[in-house]
């Protein structure tokens, strides 16, 4: 925006002189790091604030342009433009709980038994290092095996254990 500003100076003594002038108001730059996250358990977040600042000041201390976290807190950000206006914006990363599978530890049994490995129950995708999709599968042969899930959040987790037969 744009004003034009009038000056009128009188000396006291009946003589007036006027002056005008336009004054430029530049606006506060508009920074949007987002709305706050709850990310799973593990992952890191990069935030950006944008770019075509002249300057950039995280509340850690860092003047990257993009940063990343991999912690939960309050993060904000002030970032100056080019006619010198700052803006700042701030974001709540917080995390979901660790997702647990509970396969248990590793395991030694007898020759010929059936062992029923279970992962925990709740989750929406299941997916077996033998390519079954079940919650559970049973297994005759030695070998580490591993189950991959996804709950309902969309987090990620692996875990394995390794069967031996004496």
């Amino acid at each position: 925006n744009s004003y034009l500003v009038w000056l009128i100076a009188d000396d006291g003594a009946g003589c007036t002189d006027t002056a005008s002038s336009i004054v430029l108001v530049n606006s506060e730059p508009i920074v949007n790091l987002g709305a706050d996250l709850e990310v799973c358990d593990g992952d890191s977040v990069m935030l950006n604030p944008g770019g075509g600042y002249v300057s950039y000041l995280w509340n850690t201390g860092s003047t990257n342009p993009n940063e990343m976290f991999g912690q939960a807190g309050i993060y904000s950000i002030m970032v100056v433009d080019t006619n010198g206006c700052a803006g700042t914006d701030t974001i709540e990363i917080s995390y979901l709980p660790p997702v647990v599978i509970g396969l248990g530890n590793d395991s030694t049994y007898c020759f010929g038994e059936t062992v029923n490995l279970t992962a925990a129950v709740g989750f929406i995708d299941y997916l077996w290092s033998t390519g079954e999709t079940t919650q559970d599968i049973s297994v005759t042969t030695p070998g580490t095996y591993t189950v991959e899930v996804i709950d309902n959040d969309g987090c990620e987790a692996t875990d394995s254990i390794m069967i031996t037969f004496y």
